[in-house]
């Protein structure tokens, strides 16, 4: 985990979301570890009850 500054665009909290990005200081929060993607380096994402929703389908398959 890692705390991302994603300016001029929205991700929902809790997200999962694959990007590239520059890492740099966060003067907004003081930490030095900041992501910080562009909208052209984001891959994809999931909202945060995706991983939950997979396990219990593979449960469900792995009882069939």
């Amino acid at each position: 985990m890692q705390d991302a500054w994603f300016n001029g665009w929205h991700v929902p909290p809790g997200a999962f979301v694959l990007v590239m990005g520059n890492v740099g200081w966060g003067p907004h929060n003081g930490i030095r570890n900041v992501l910080y993607p562009e909208p052209w380096q984001m891959h994809g994402w999931v909202p945060a009850s995706v991983p939950e929703a997979w396990r219990r389908q593979q449960e469900k398959l792995a009882q069939q």
